[in-house]
């Protein structure tokens, strides 16, 4: 039988095709861009940001306080830069009839800061209306450009007012006025001379002429007579003093009887500055109400010196100014009403506390505060951001070094409430001291009147006010008065509007290119893969044609030598499937189909 011999072989490039060459140097040059396209769609990084500070919202010719900062965002803790102060504009937004296009209605002079940054001012336009506040800078050679809107209105919204972070034990809470008629806490001759150190306890009262045990009034209680079981509420520091109602009862006096023994209406007490924070001392004022009565104040067993008004001697129907001295992080007081140099009631008070915040010198409550006095736990050196508001609505900004500052005049022009700011670091909202005055035309007790009006008005309720005789304290001291007033929203402090940084912007703007970047490269992905399956199937198509052609052949020349052997093998079939084929080239093509999904979802997540 003579059967064919092998083909010789080709040599790979024999026979080809023009297009079978051209696939042959783009699928290469497709793969390089591929990964080309993959690398550069993923390259981008903000590495600068400048962020601007400014209110949302003004009155028409109104101050325009501006801080700005530039940061590094290379490092894993972004760093301040420092360079030339940056321009500041303020435009009105175009689109209207009025304003077409863009048009600049200002510009801010800005200083370089105490604190890295800088700060400025400028004025609002006197026309309402929207406007844009754009602020350019080229720091490393990075050019940055950051905007924020400001709406020019009659009546702008004011700030918001919050509380200081501080836990339950920091946090000032003022607890009922009870009776009390305790014999170990009435004063004896000894104790009308003050304490010349505040840490030691004084001397001890005289006890009741039918016990008189021979033990001062805080080493007594464990032998005192069972007649008061309530009068130790000042040595449970956890207690919630909103519960602590009728403790006392089993010892009021019977006032019908004994009218000395009546405890005052009011016994109020109200602290400077809302925190007691050192190194400042802690300025307390109490409201007394009538009848007339002296106070005391007890913390735990220890007798406080808190002044020549504060050691139960003058007996008073008016405001008593107590200063506490010393470091803590948190602390319960009693506040004892005195008549006769008996007790007569009490009350506690828990003393605000702040972390780390400076202190300023609580000065007059009737003027405008044009210069303050600073003190701070880092001593003069340290940077102080102060922030002026009038009417809850800020005005000015400026950063600080030493013990004083003056603060401009321009500021403080316009009558009404101001406020002062003080804190270390411009991120340091929660740890403000602040302090408020009431600006007016007239003086004395009339500004005293137009201050409880306008307070009463906008910041509580009257029904929640002392149901004090007010115009006899305006008449007593008006100063004083008006203080005990404003010390009530010194508690709370005025949060800056957040920034706007220029790194939103950009961050948009980048995830915007990159996200034409990641489509072209999955386009270009889906190519390649179109540009492999195809030569896939048309190699494995040529293949299985030569494999059709072998096997013909072969068919062929069997059947001939079959017609002389008596064996019979099965005959071969001349069709190969393209199943197969076909096949591979839809998996391939589905593989980058997934890898192109890959490579354009990166930025959906």
């Amino acid at each position: 039988m003579t059967r064919p011999s092998t083909p010789r072989p080709r040599r790979v490039y024999e026979g080809e095709e023009p297009p079978d060459r051209v696939l042959r140097v783009i699928v290469p040059v497709a793969i390089f861009l591929l990964v080309v396209a993959a690398w550069t769609a993923e390259r981008g990084r903000v590495t600068h940001d400048l962020q601007i500070v400014a209110p949302t919202e003004v009155a028409p010719g109104a101050t325009i306080p501006l801080r700005l900062t530039a940061l590094d965002l290379r490092e894993v803790r972004p760093r301040f830069l420092e360079g030339s102060a940056p321009s500041v504009k303020l435009v009105r937004r175009a689109g209207t009839v009025e304003a077409p296009v863009d048009e600049v209605v200002g510009e801010a002079s800005l200083v370089s800061a105490a604190i890295p940054g800088w700060e400025g001012e400028v004025s609002a336009p006197s026309e309402p209306g929207g406007y844009l506040l754009i602020a350019t800078v080229t720091l490393d050679d990075h050019p940055l450009r950051v905007e924020r809107p400001l709406i020019v209105d009659p009546i702008p919204a004011p700030l918001e007012r919050r509380g200081r972070l501080q836990t339950d034990p920091q946090r000032y809470t003022l607890g009922p006025v009870l009776p009390v008629r305790d014999p170990w806490l009435d004063l004896a001759p000894a104790a009308l001379a003050p304490d010349t150190d505040t840490d030691t306890p004084a001397p001890a009262p005289a006890p009741a002429p039918d016990t008189a045990p021979d033990t001062a009034p805080d080493t007594a209680p464990d032998t005192a007579p069972e007649t008061d079981t309530g009068t130790d509420t000042g040595t449970d520091t956890g207690t919630d003093m909103g519960t602590e109602t009728g403790t006392e009862t089993a010892s009021a006096p019977n006032t019908a009887l004994d009218p000395t023994a009546a405890p005052p209406t009011i016994l109020e007490t109200r602290v400077v500055g809302g925190d007691c924070s050192p190194p400042a001392p802690c300025v307390l004022l109490v409201l007394v109400g009538e009848p007339a009565a002296g106070v005391r104040l007890q913390e735990r067993d220890t007798w406080l010196d808190a002044g020549p008004e504060c050691d139960g001697t003058l007996e008073t129907s008016g405001i008593v100014r107590c200063v506490v001295t010393g470091e803590a992080n948190a602390r319960l007081l009693d506040v004892i009403a005195y008549r006769d140099r008996k007790a007569v009631a009490r009350t506690q008070v828990r003393l605000p506390y702040g972390t780390a915040a400076p202190a300023l010198e609580a000065g007059p409550a009737l003027q405008r505060p044009t210069t303050l006095h600073l003190a701070t736990r880092d001593g003069p050196d340290a940077a102080l951001v102060l922030d002026v508001f009038r009417d809850e609505r800020w005005v000015g900004t400026t950063s600080v070094r030493g013990d004083a500052v003056e603060l401009p005049e321009r500021w403080l022009v316009a009558p009404g409430l101001v406020r002062v700011q003080a804190r270390v670091g411009m991120h340091a909202m929660d740890q403000s001291a602040t302090r408020l005055a009431w600006a007016s035309e007239a003086s004395g007790a009339d500004a005293a009147r137009g201050l409880r009006a306008a307070w009463s008005a906008q910041w509580i309720d009257p029904d929640d006010e002392p149901a004090a005789d007010w115009e006899a304290l305006f008449e007593a001291d008006a100063e004083r008065a008006a203080r005990f007033v404003l010390a009530l929203g010194e508690l709370e402090i005025l949060h800056l509007p957040s920034p706007t940084a220029s790194s939103t912007a950009d961050r948009e703007a980048l995830e915007a290119r990159l996200a034409v970047q990641r489509t072209i490269a999955a386009a270009i992905v889906m190519l390649a893969g179109f540009l492999v399956a195809f030569v896939v199937v048309r190699r494995g198509l040529r293949a299985t044609a030569e494999a059709e052609r072998i096997v013909s052949t072969v068919r062929v020349d069997e059947s001939s030598d079959d017609e002389s052997s008596d064996d019979h093998d099965p005959p071969i079939s001349g069709k190969v499937g393209r199943g197969p084929v076909f096949g591979v080239g839809l998996f391939i093509l589905l593989l980058f189909a997934a890898v192109a999904f890959l490579v354009a979802a990166r930025g959906c997540t």
